[in-house]
């Protein structure tokens, strides 16, 4: 999925390798351990991310359980730098949306707005996962993490922040941590890499007993068989029915015909099983 995801966006002149910020999906590592916390924590079946970009990680929590729904808030401003120039989340959410319909939302805007206003609007919806992974200044990533505690379960949440080497960002993470907004139970950078993230949930009565052991999280776990509406190619053709403007390469892109594949959900990978 990640690499139909990468072709997808290449035939729309969005190159992941060399025109885009740094993206999940340059942390296969990362990817895995985002998958693991939704199949460890089946009862957490919504997933409310900051920081949406070019949609690898909502792509891999929707494939890691078949009842996973993913909120996304991101500025929608980024853009490849180099050729089309193009702003690249709402086209990510095109693929992450047609390959999972119905379970994948792009709310673009300041979060700083979005976020409460989706909160107070959405009542009594919220989140079971949430994950931080959005602008790095000190004050952004403050009001981030204040804003997203208003969409948080009540009583069983996991809460991570990303980006943690970023100086701004781990402050922001310290000052919940002193004022008792949050309550860290264990950092798993050794599992992100180079990456770095913290993992946390919000203060609550009965804290989560899947937290308290993390070294047992690493078992085998069921995998669920489940029928997905998938891209099977991204490719070119001579004339576009997708787009307004064709590149300037006069590359096209094709969304092949929807075919129904059954995917194995596995803790370490998505396998095609036909």
């Amino acid at each position: 999925l990640t690499k139909l995801l990468s072709d997808y966006l290449l035939c729309w002149g969005i190159d992941l390798t060399r025109y885009i910020e740094g993206h999940s999906g340059q942390y296969p590592e990362k990817i895995k351990a985002f998958q693991r916390l939704v199949q460890e924590n089946q009862s957490m079946s919504t997933v409310c991310e900051i920081g949406f970009n070019a949609g690898h990680s909502a792509l891999a929590f929707l494939a890691a359980g078949p009842r996973t729904q993913v909120v996304s808030f991101d500025l929608g401003t980024n853009r490849a730098f180099k050729g089309s120039g193009q702003t690249y989340s709402a086209r990510a959410e095109d693929f992450v949306s047609g390959v999972f319909p119905g379970r994948s939302f792009l709310i673009i805007g300041n979060s700083s707005y979005t976020v409460p206003t989706f909160a107070e609007f959405s009542h009594p919806f919220r989140c079971d996962l949430i994950l931080v992974d959005g602008e790095h200044s000190y004050e952004q990533a403050l009001d981030d993490l204040q804003n997203m505690k208003l969409l948080a379960q009540s009583q069983e949440n996991i809460v991570m922040l990303d980006d943690l080497a970023h100086e701004g960002v781990n402050k922001a993470w310290k000052t919940h941590l002193e004022l008792g907004t949050l309550t860290e139970h264990f950092a798993v950078d050794q599992i992100f890499q180079s990456s770095g993230c913290y993992a946390t949930d919000l203060v609550v009565t009965e804290p989560n007993p899947l937290l308290e052991h993390p070294q047992e999280a690493q078992g085998n776990f069921s995998k669920d068989a489940v029928v997905l509406d998938i891209f099977v190619g991204v490719g070119w053709m001579e004339k576009n029915v997708f787009a307004e403007t064709p590149n300037s390469i006069d590359q096209r892109c094709l969304a092949q015909p929807l075919v129904q594949k059954t995917l194995g959900l596995g803790s370490y990978n998505i396998a095609v099983t036909t």
